[in-house]
């Protein structure tokens, strides 16, 4: 860890426990507008260091991942320069660009596709990764510990996923006397593979300006965009034409008293304790970050004992919540009347299946008139709670 790191984490601490300093004195009334006005502050500052150390984190790996591959080829920064010029020979469409770009070290590499009107180019695996990264860092849902199970196959055709709905039971019987058969029942889901699409237009001066990151860009832009409509349905998707969202299926653990929808340390308690030991074990929380901002300051008994949100001190882990884990969802419900607002339970019983590759294909045609170039992405999953005998439950506001 650098110490710019080190100095980002130890910031935050002090942050966070100067907004838990003046709770003690609270106690069981309510708030006034200044604590509260404190307290959100605080929790704002929180989310700026968040975002810095999540961003140096991923900067600190990058380079380390760069040295790493630097010692294993020697050549390494010379021959990812050549291949770096490649792409963005594709992406300029310049003149003497290959057909198919001849790679050295073909375990770096994957066999991604780019359809263009010559023929098809292979694109690095570090553009690719970094498009996935960011993909997976929108769509929460599949992000950080505890995360569902994931499988990529080469076709779109139908998956089938079998599943036990009824187990065998047995019983004690007496000399003589037939066993009474108990036979197991199986289902099925299907998962599909719907195609996320997006598009993005960059200027010729973009193109032919050799001091952008045109690959940055484009990875993250794309990245991102795909990543807000895949994360949206695979928590919130209907079925039938999108993913099945994991609260479509999410058992209701805890239906809530409170007005507003709003959650006391007894709910929580409770829906931890909806799910049962055999997925306890492999548990996490899932909410809206507003939603974690209330969950931040409700503590043990009568609002004087430990607060049950306790931050990670160690980099790259999220806080937990009773010892588990939480993840960050922007697509999760927000505190209210009757809102799904908080999920908890196996997330590894919803399974995310993917098609392998991102399909990039460029137009020069289509923006002409206005000299642009246009980037196409294409991407296929579906998603759906295999297991629905309480895997994965829910907090309901009141209504």
């Amino acid at each position: 860890m650098s110490e710019q790191l080190a100095r980002l984490r130890q910031q935050r601490m002090k942050v966070w426990n100067d907004m838990i300093a003046p709770l003690a004195e609270v106690q069981d009334r309510s708030w006034t507008a200044e604590e509260q006005g404190t307290w959100d502050k605080g929790h704002a500052d929180l989310q700026k260091y968040d975002e810095r150390i999540e961003k140096l984190e991923l900067a600190e790996r990058r380079s380390d991942e760069a040295d790493r591959r630097m010692e294993q080829y020697g050549e390494g920064r010379t021959q990812r320069q050549e291949e770096s010029e490649q792409l963005r020979g594709f992406f300029r469409h310049a003149a003497n660009t290959p057909d198919s770009m001849e790679l050295k070290y073909s375990a770096q590499y994957r066999d991604t596709l780019l359809t263009t009107g010559s023929g098809g180019n292979l694109i690095p695996t570090l553009f690719r990764d970094v498009l996935q990264e960011h993909l997976i860092q929108t769509a929460a849902m599949i992000d950080g510990p505890r995360g569902p199970t994931m499988i990529t196959t080469a076709g779109g055709a139908d998956l089938q996923i079998p599943k036990s709905t009824v187990h065998p039971t047995a019983v004690i019987i007496g000399e003589n006397v037939a066993i009474t058969q108990s036979d197991p029942t199986f289902g099925q889901v299907t998962l599909g593979a719907f195609k996320y699409a997006t598009a993005v237009q960059v200027s010729r001066e973009m193109l032919e300006d050799s001091g952008v990151d045109l690959e940055g860009y484009l990875a993250r832009a794309m990245g991102r965009a795909v990543g807000n409509a895949l994360g949206d349905d695979l928590v919130n998707g209907a079925g039938t034409t999108e993913p099945r969202g994991v609260l479509l299926d999410a058992a209701v653990g805890v239906t809530g008293v409170t007005a507003g929808g709003l959650f006391t340390a007894e709910n929580l308690i409770d829906l931890q304790f909806s799910v049962i030991p055999p997925y306890r074990r492999n548990a996490r929380w899932m909410m809206a970050d507003a939603t974690l901002g209330a969950v931040r300051k409700i503590r043990e008994g009568a609002g004087t004992g430990q607060f049950l949100f306790q931050p990670s001190l160690v980099s790259g882990t999220p806080g937990t919540l009773l010892g588990d884990p939480v993840v960050i969802d922007p697509f999760m419900p927000v505190v209210g009347s009757s809102a799904e607002s908080i999920a908890y339970g196996d997330f590894s019983q919803y399974y995310v299946r993917t098609v392998d590759g991102v399909v990039v294909a460029r137009s020069d045609d289509f923006a002409f008139l206005t000299d642009l170039t246009t980037f196409k992405v294409l991407y296929r999953a579906d998603g759906a709670l295999i297991d629905l005998t309480g895997a994965v439950k829910t907090f309901v506001g009141a209504v």
